[in-house]
């Protein structure tokens, strides 16, 4: 599934376990009823998100994925890609602007 919107807050990467580490961030909607939605990253995707801030517009690919724990049921949104909307990410326009160029 894929969705877009603008990039509202980035949480700190969490290590659950040495084999288990999460991030979330939340994107928000550009729609008539702008919504807040929660995206996790997991593992090597956690380095989706580096370079990005808030206030980016992104596209979100990502899974839904339902599951029952102790009689409660929950959804998760794993993303498994980023992609900018105006096609330039932070990571890909990574400059200093104190740097001198010559002319």
């Amino acid at each position: 599934m894929e969705t877009t919107g603008t990039i509202h807050f980035i949480s700190e990467k969490k290590r659950v376990s040495d084999k288990f580490t999460v991030q979330e961030f939340v994107i928000e909607t550009d729609e008539k009823y702008p919504q807040k939605i929660v995206f996790n990253l997991i593992n090597d995707k956690v380095n989706l998100i580096n370079g990005y801030q808030s206030g980016d517009t992104i596209k979100v690919a990502f899974n839904l994925t339902g599951r029952e724990y102790n009689g409660k049921y929950y959804n998760t949104l794993s993303c498994w890609k980023i992609q900018p909307i105006n096609g330039i990410s932070n990571q890909e326009n990574n400059f200093d602007e104190n740097v001198e160029v010559p002319f």
